[in-house]
């Protein structure tokens, strides 16, 4: 059992290497939430090696480890959103909740102090090697508290918006490996739980003991992200737009209602009035537009309204009018707004760049 354990180590490790190859300005949106993932894997694997080889029996490092499970599905969440809706999720503090729950619940536990006094078995012989729970009055049963409702957010995240993605290539498949991902862990949740609390006849020990070994091995290597998951994560091919067929028609009429009907000119436009306007989700307007021009909403509407204030300054605009009065004819609520987006975009500002047009 130990060298699967350590076979699997080296393969996340070249998993990780591999990855990191195929990381460039268009994924890092959701790769590295991956690639953090995957590394957070890589330690607990490495740990479980050395709690078997060095018989490594202390509170705190066990549960140092639970910290850094609990980190892994976080990661593996972010990872999951980011890639479903096509940009980056931001980390907010919520998703350490959990860990905050486990170590207030250690602490108090360390200091003889239980919230939940259930008595527990003290350990596990994992691996030939005891898996050691020094403070056993609700440890382990809020370790899987803490981590069940991750698991349960990721799946009915992942079941309410993986239809309305497009940005994930197959959607299927991607469902798959998350589910199985998802399932495993439950399972390893329930193993657990009746182990530790004998929820069961004794006799079954050594069942529960086999099941939880194996499902753990199920999901080192189900996290670790079988190789043909890799061309369907987003922007992950050497391709530089894939989309559906019919993702293209839909980004088609965004196109049209910026490029024709000129729907930027509008300074209150924003995403739900687009999204609004096309009959679509917002999540599938921002998530075309990422994957078709590797830019933000914002940035999108911007370069169409820059654009459109360049060609004013061709047609003489500026020889009765002020560069202010530019921006608000461009779309923009303000000339700050204006001339922060045009530096961003055009690398100077307008005054500068209407006269080196001039010359």
């Amino acid at each position: 059992m130990i060298s699967i354990v350590i076979i699997s180590a080296f393969y996340v490790l070249s998993l990780i290497i591999f990855i990191t190859k195929k990381r460039s300005n268009k994924n890092i949106f959701h790769l590295d939430y991956l690639l953090i993932h995957l590394a957070t894997l890589l330690l607990i694997i490495l740990a479980i090696i050395g709690i078997y080889y060095f018989k490594i029996e202390n509170y705190f490092y066990v549960n140092f480890l639970n910290v850094i499970h609990i980190l892994m599905l976080i990661f593996l969440i972010l990872h999951v959103k980011s890639a479903i809706m096509g940009y980056k999720s931001k980390i907010n503090f919520y998703y350490f909740i959990p860990i905050f729950i486990y170590l207030v619940v250690n602490i108090l536990n360390y200091y003889g102090i239980y919230i939940l006094e259930v008595n527990s078995r003290s350990y596990m012989n994992f691996l030939d090697s005891k898996e050691i729970d020094l403070n056993y009055y609700g440890d382990k049963i809020v370790k899987i508290l803490v981590s069940f409702p991750l698991i349960l957010y990721l799946m009915n995240f992942l079941f309410i918006n993986i239809k309305k993605s497009s940005s994930v290539i197959s959607k299927k498949t991607y469902s798959i490996w998350i589910y199985s991902f998802c399932l495993l862990s439950i399972s390893s949740f329930i193993t657990t739980f009746l182990y530790y609390y004998e929820v069961i006849d004794p006799k079954y020990d050594n069942t529960l003991i086999s099941l939880t070994q194996y499902t753990w091995i199920a999901i080192f290597l189900s996290m670790a992200l079988n190789p043909f998951i890799l061309p369907y994560l987003p922007l992950i091919s050497n391709i530089k737009n894939v989309v559906f067929e019919n993702d293209l028609k839909i980004f088609d009429k965004i196109i049209h209602s910026f490029s024709v009907e000129k729907i930027y000119l509008d300074p209150s436009l924003n995403l739900r009035k687009v999204s609004s306007n096309l009959e679509l989700t917002e999540n599938m307007v921002r998530g075309l537009i990422k994957i078709n021009t590797d830019e933000n909403f914002n940035d999108f509407v911007n370069r169409y309204r820059i654009e459109h204030s360049i060609v004013l300054m061709q047609s003489s605009f500026l020889k009765s009018n002020s560069i202010v009065s530019l921006g608000k004819e461009s779309g923009f609520r303000s000339h700050h707004t204006f001339f922060r987006a045009f530096k961003k975009l055009k690398k100077t500002t307008p005054n500068k760049f209407h006269q080196s047009y001039g010359k």
